[in-house]
Order: C-alpha cells, then sequence, then structure tokens
C-alpha cells in the first residue's frame, strides 16, 4: 500500500513508470483520507482525517472510525 496515485507523480506519456524522487527507498507517502466499503466493494462512506498520517513501509496502521448515524 506504500503507493502513490497521485497522477502528478507519473513521467510523461507513461502511466506506469513514476518519477525517480517517488520510487526510492526515502519516499513516505502520506493518507488523508480513508474509503469504506462493503462486501461488494461499494463505497459507502470516506472518512477524511484532520492531518495527513506518513505510512509507514515497517508497521501497520490501524484507524479507529466512530460514525454517527
Amino acid at each position: 500500500m506504500n503507493y502513490s496515485y497521485n497522477p502528478s507523480l507519473l513521467t510523461s506519456g507513461s502511466e506506469e513508470n513514476m518519477l525517480a524522487f517517488a520510487t526510492g527507498s526515502s519516499f513516505t507517502p502520506y493518507s488523508t483520507m480513508l474509503g469504506l466499503y462493503n462486501d461488494e466493494n461499494q463505497l459507502l462512506a470516506v472518512a477524511k482525517f484532520a492531518q495527513p498520517i506518513p505510512i509507514s513501509p515497517d508497521t501497520d496502521t490501524n484507524v479507529i472510525i466512530r460514525m454517527d448515524v
């Protein structure tokens, strides 16, 4: 999951090759939102974080969600 979906990181004319700085070991993407899906892969809700959360390549991250219905 340590991958950015930001299209500005792609080299021009390519959908697979990313710019060099984004493929090195020092690249650390941040998560800014989380999608909640049902069993049929339908998006049910989107949670946006108040502050970006760094994604660690070494440890798992758990997010606790409180939802008012």
